[in-house]
């Protein structure tokens, strides 16, 4: 999985962009919340081709999966004109790529097949262990 995180959202993105709206709740902890942003996924690949060049989203997809997402560490739009923050930094959606991680390694290992272990055998049960007479 490859995680393509534009950084600077607080500077590419609209004020009025829903990055910037805060959805109900906490859907990113929902299980298979990232198989459902497929839109939200194709909008930013569109993004960065369209800004960074076909050449990024062209290498990016040779991975076998690929996600895109926006993030911000200042956590609002800031102009880049302006010398000093207007309020403390509040990073937002930086977790996203990393929960969409662990989410996918969850679905794989969920698809492995658990081998259970075989039980003892009366022989091994009977059997000297290395220890001796110590207990």
């Amino acid at each position: 999985f490859l995680a393509v995180a534009v950084t600077k959202a607080d500077l590419v993105l609209a004020k009025d962009h829903p990055f910037w709206t805060n959805g109900p709740g906490t859907p990113y902890l929902e299980r298979g919340y990232w198989h459902r942003r497929e839109a939200e996924d194709a909008a930013i690949r569109e993004w960065v081709e369209r800004h960074l060049g076909a050449r990024l989203v062209e290498e990016a997809e040779a991975f076998s999966e690929v996600g895109y997402f926006f993030v911000s560490s200042f956590g609002y739009p800031h102009p880049p004109q302006e010398k000093r923050l207007t309020r403390p930094p509040r990073p937002r959606r930086v977790h996203e790529p990393i929960f969409a991680l662990l989410d996918r390694l969850t679905d794989e290992l969920e698809e492995e097949p658990v081998e259970a272990a075989e039980p003892p055998s009366p022989a091994d049960e009977d059997a000297e262990d290395d220890w001796g007479d110590v207990f």
